[in-house]
């Protein structure tokens, strides 16, 4: 995918951070997110929200959620 390519190719993409606004429905699963910070890399972006939406909380717990996100890459050698 566009995100290992970029950084097989050794494009350094530093350590992107960012935040995203989570919405809940009653049974704690997730009903929406939305980017608020992007990564820069959009292929990030898509990987966060899709991770992200499969969060679940205790039922009723909460009703939304803002929440930082930081990526980090390792290269073997």
């Amino acid at each position: 995918d566009q995100l290992y390519l970029l950084v097989n190719r050794g494009i350094d993409l530093g350590n992107p951070s960012g935040s995203v606004l989570l919405w809940f429905r009653p049974d704690g699963t997730v009903a929406n997110v939305k980017v608020l910070q992007s990564l820069a890399v959009r292929a990030l972006d898509e990987r966060t929200t899709g991770r992200l939406s499969r969060m679940k909380f205790q039922p009723n717990s909460v009703t939304e959620a803002r929440v930082p996100v930081s990526y980090f890459f390792f290269r073997s050698r």
